[in-house]
């Protein structure tokens, strides 16, 4: 009997371009699809429960059935039973005796049971969202957190029906996100395409060696945090919105690999947060690496805290390096074949911080290799020695709600009263360079987690650093990075109000281009889940440039009719445009969400593109992120979402 080479035995093919595979293979070489079986002689249909058992990992699925959960009803099951098939564990739902008959329908409790071999990782992961299982039955009748949160997010966004929404978006077939409230009664496109026009000026950051290739490091793009791409984005052109519904999270900074693919750390109120490898083409999820969780301090509010992943960088090795809700910073590496994700090293900072009250807001490394943070709480400033793992803090008794910018020799970190620059001691302690203040009106503004600039510092060209204050209304002010300043000049360039007076906040960092900054207006934006959620928000974008001779700045124009709830926009200077993502009044009253891009040089609105509507499709501070292959990405509540041009 003849047998055949490995190479001609290729059961496996890829769902989107049929390109077959070899058994020691897992995923497209080309489209990054996981690969699907369909045998030697002709291709079987690939079915949801093939697509499901793809999913699960072989050292989940020894031993007997048992029970890890609980739930209220199905669609509460299903939602548990969504989470733990994301990371591989196949689970089973039983009736709760007494209620094992078909009348019930949906209605009734339930178990969830995984094999044995299961058992402790899906207890790891549910931890924060199940009780013990080995409380007794009428205690899982009772207010179990899961039920309660269910409950909440009924009461607060209208009924029963958003949880069910919710709960298909994390089933594993769930694509695209479901939109939620009325139907908007606007266009679904509205302008016209862009012909791209260069913006005439553009700031290159130096590249920080420890920091993946500008501009795909962080929220922020890069060493300066100048929100800008030299790279194309999306025109217009019958431009196409997807989006791929998962696990309700939130992945608010978005960087890319070296093979381009989306990275991020997506937070969750219902499960630990997640360190996710995303196709940039499908939005499927490849890898995920699950974090720890503890309480917030308190009176963090859920849906205002950054800490936990928040903001998390990308190094030139594809690792992710991610401050935790644990107060430490992990390195998640990437496999060598990219489709795996695995912790390498482990910083402790618990004995620097107080694990009851400060979190680590952001870390970043700077020239060097040092890796730098900060907490929200005390403004704790610190310093870790790589190679010796040596910690050294400086607390400024203020509070620290963004993440910092790096230059080559300096550090400039903004709390709620100060502008800093900082530098490193010859011990490698953080050591104040320079610190002014800002004016600054004591209000938290709606939008605005507290009573501070809402911004991360940009480093802009020519010897300056920028940020808005908290002023009535708000100024962008911008300061000479120089430690020491010549005669007659003074460490404020300029200080320039932007939007009205009692409408004017933002949380977002300025973009920048050569000498030319530009600000967001947040004003009026609440949590998803409260009273007024999913309001209308304020309207303004702004350009505010330096001026050439140094002696002050101009405002260029102003924006008068994109309203942008959170989103951090982005600017593209091959393109000219200003990719934003607002909210615009309805008369239908839908809570529509629009991909919408603004002209560089005008001003003015150059067209917008619907993307969905309700909670799920709201991005909740989340970074908008421009990748390689032109098309622009946001993460929202209920998964991904994208616009590339048709």
């Amino acid at each position: 009997m003849q047998t055949m080479s490995p190479e001609e035995v290729r059961p496996l093919a890829c769902p989107r371009c049929a390109r077959k595979y070899a058994l020691s293979e897992r995923f497209c070489a080309d489209c990054e699809m996981p690969l699907v079986y369909v045998g030697r002689d002709e291709e079987q249909p690939i079915t949801e429960t093939h697509e499901r058992a793809r999913k699960i990992k072989p050292q989940y699925v020894g031993g007997e059935q048992v029970r890890v959960a609980s739930a209220g009803n199905l669609a509460e099951a299903e939602l548990i039973q969504g989470i733990l098939l994301e990371e591989g564990i196949p689970s089973v739902q039983r009736r709760m005796r007494g209620f094992d008959v078909p009348d019930f329908l949906a209605a009734g409790p339930r178990d969830i049971l995984v094999p044995e071999a299961g058992v402790q990782a899906a207890r790891d992961l549910l931890v924060d969202v199940q009780p013990d299982p080995s409380d007794d039955a009428s205690e899982r009748a009772g207010e179990r957190p899961l039920r309660l949160l269910a409950g909440i997010l009924i009461a607060l966004v209208g009924g029963a029906l958003l949880f069910w929404l919710l709960f298909k978006a994390t089933s594993a077939s769930a694509a695209p996100i479901p939109s939620t409230g009325p139907a908007p009664s606007l266009p679904a496109f509205q302008g016209s395409a862009a012909t791209a026009h260069h913006t005439g000026q553009v700031t290159n950051p130096p590249q920080n060696p420890f920091l993946a290739t500008n501009p795909n490091s962080n929220i922020h793009d890069d060493t300066w945090m100048t929100d800008a791409y030299h790279r194309f984005g999306p025109l217009g052109e019958s431009p196409v919105p997807t989006s791929f519904a998962n696990t309700p999270s939130l992945c608010g900074s978005l960087a890319f690999d070296t093979r381009g693919r989306i990275v991020s750390v997506c937070p969750s109120l219902i499960a630990p947060p997640q360190a996710r490898i995303i196709n940039p083409r499908t939005l499927a999820t490849i890898a995920t690496y699950t974090l720890p969780i503890a309480p917030d301090p308190p009176g963090t509010k859920a849906y205002q805290n950054f800490t936990g992943g928040g903001y998390f960088f990308l190094d030139a090795k594809d690792r992710l390096w991610v401050p935790t809700k644990t107060d430490h910073i992990f390195v998640i590496a990437e496999s060598a074949d990219g489709q795996s994700l695995a912790k390498t090293r482990d910083f402790d900072l618990t004995g620097v911080l107080d694990e009851s009250t400060e979190r680590i807001t952001s870390a970043l490394p700077d020239f060097s290799g040092r890796i730098w943070f900060v907490s929200k709480k005390n403004g704790k400033v610190g310093t870790i020695d790589r190679g010796t793992g040596k910690v050294r803090v400086m607390t400024l008794g203020e509070e620290i709600e963004n993440s910092f910018a790096v230059s080559r020799d300096s550090i400039y970190i903004v709390s709620d009263k100060r502008m800093y620059r900082f530098e490193a001691a010859q011990n490698g302690a953080p050591r104040i360079a320079w610190q002014a203040g800002y004016p600054n009106s004591g209000i938290v503004k709606p939008s605005q987690v507290d009573a501070g600039s809402g911004t991360t510092p940009t480093v802009m060209s020519h010897g300056y650093v920028a940020i808005t204050d908290n002023a009535d209304p708000m100024d962008v002010v911008v300061y000479r990075t120089a430690d020491r300043l010549l005669a007659g000049q003074k460490r404020r360039v300029c200080k320039v109000p932007v939007f009205k007076k009692g409408a004017s906040a933002t949380e977002n960092s300025l973009l920048t281009a050569g000498r030319s900054l530009i600000v967001e207006n947040n004003y009026g934006y609440q949590d998803p889940f409260g009273p007024n959620a999913g309001a209308v928000t304020e309207p303004g974008f702004a350009r505010v440039d330096v001026k050439a001779d140094s002696t002050g700045c101009r405002k260029v124009w102003t924006n008068h009719d994109a309203r942008a709830p959170t989103v951090v926009p982005k600017l593209s200077t091959k393109t000219g445009l200003i990719y934003t993502y607002t909210r615009p009044p309805d008369p239908s009253g839908s809570e529509g969400y629009y991909w919408t891009a603004i002209d560089y040089h005008t001003g003015a609105t150059v067209w917008q593109r619907y993307a969905g509507s309700g909670l799920t499709y709201n991005n909740n501070y989340a970074g908008l992120a421009i990748g390689p292959n032109r098309t622009a990405y946001l993460g929202t509540i209920g998964g991904i979402v994208a616009l590339r041009d048709g």
